[in-house]
């Protein structure tokens, strides 16, 4: 491979996805860091009363949720970084804080007579992977709270139509997550299975139907997809609630179009993309590829289109890059030489990672990142039916909106 040079690129692009750089080669390392970290002095008052009653947990991921359930412990709490073993004698939750691609990785780490205890913060669809790694009945916590950066303290995703607060935990650990969200100042709401797979699919919808919907018009944030693209968005969230509905057999609450809708107003700034595609919008897309290989009616057929719309569109990412820093472009965006391509770096900068220009560039950029031209001003790249425009900006960002 082509030595890389220590210029430094950042990647935006209208399709921003997170991406997780776990090295295959890498092994489980044994040993474990015990972290601790004071608690802000904004999260303290709130705190105080309830932070010596939590039971002390180990955490997966030392990421902003990671780093911020930390804080809301009291001190105690054990911190497991990415290729770090689950110690088999630390009793309590241990809270997975990590990139959906990474649960492999963190189940390995963790003595399975521990499994009991691991409590799962991500989004998405988990149910296929839980059952088929015998984790059925395991905790789960949807997480409508977010930390903008790594240190600074959670926002709570209230809405006009819940002003009580959306997040919600369900299993063994539910009271004592609760706990712990709402000593550090957020909202957290104990649910039965079936209340809380209902909840579940909802945000699984909403993830699903506005970045889809965001995606068709490229640079539309969450709020300008609800604002200006309101009659998609809500079309495509009553056709993904029926097909989910028929799936599980269950029938969901009225008004959820005003509902994620609400949430959407709450988080208007977010980007938006398809990404994660395995754990959002693709169990959709199994359901349809399910009744069309028995011969009925696609039950997403709009979902369909519009995914099928997106891939065969030809999309121009655009790359600005300066050297020395690590921070988000656009809509999304990394700087990172070749040596600095790991998930701990990018995890620590609280930045998202383009996932499709990765999976083009990443041979493509540590060739051209070898390129030994302090002058260079742009590169073209092509593949896989995307143009990728690279340039460079020696003495700061300046960057441009993706283009059709």
């Amino acid at each position: 491979m082509a030595k890389a040079s220590s210029t430094l690129f950042a990647v935006s692009c209208s399709a921003s996805a997170r991406f997780s750089f776990l090295r295959r080669s890498e092994s489980l390392k044994p040993s474990v860091s015990r972290a601790r970290f004071a608690v802000p002095m904004a999260m303290a008052a709130a705190s105080a009363a309830t932070a010596k009653k939590l039971a002390p947990a180990v955490i997966v991921g030392g990421g902003r949720v990671g780093r911020a359930l930390q804080e809301m412990g009291n001190g105690e709490d054990l911190l497991v970084k990415r290729g770090e073993a689950v110690p088999v004698d630390f009793e309590g939750p241990i809270l997975v804080c990590t990139r959906n691609d990474d649960l492999d990785a963190v189940l390995e780490a963790t003595p399975q007579s521990r499994w009991k205890d691991l409590v799962f913060f991500q989004n998405g669809m988990l149910e296929p992977w839980f059952e088929s790694k015998g984790l059925g009945d395991t905790d789960q916590v949807l997480a409508y709270f977010a930390v903008s950066k790594l240190g600074e303290p959670p926002v709570d995703g209230k809405t006009d139509t819940n002003p009580e607060g959306l997040t919600a935990a369900y299993g063994k650990w539910a009271s004592e997550i609760a706990a712990r969200l709402q000593s550090g100042g957020l909202s957290c709401k104990v649910l039965d299975k079936e209340a809380f797979q209902k909840q579940m699919l909802e945000k699984l919808i909403w993830i699903c139907a506005f970045m889809l919907v965001g995606a068709r018009h490229p640079g539309a944030s969450v709020g300008t997809v609800e604002k200006e693209y309101r009659d998609e968005v809500s079309r495509l969230i009553q056709e993904l609630a029926a097909a989910a509905a028929a799936e599980k057999g269950l029938t969901f609450e009225e008004n959820m179009v005003e509902r994620l809708c609400a949430y959407s107003r709450a988080v208007s700034h977010f980007p938006t993309a398809v990404k994660e595609f395995k754990w959002r919008n693709g169990w959709f897309y199994s359901l349809s590829e399910k009744a069309i290989a028995e011969g009925q009616p696609d039950p997403c057929p709009l979902h369909t289109e519009w995914l099928k719309e997106l891939k065969d569109r030809p999309r121009l990412f655009e790359f600005s890059a300066f050297a020395g820093k690590v921070v988000q472009v656009g809509n999304c965006g990394f700087f990172a030489s070749a040596q600095d391509l790991t998930s701990e770096a990018i995890e620590a900068a609280g930045v998202t990672v383009a996932t499709e220009a990765i999976h083009i560039s990443r041979v493509d950029v540590q060739i051209l990142m070898s390129v030994k031209k302090p002058k260079l001003k742009e590169a073209t790249i092509v593949g896989k039916g995307m143009i990728v425009r690279i340039s460079q900006e020696t003495l700061g960002v300046n960057p441009t909106k993706t283009k059709d």
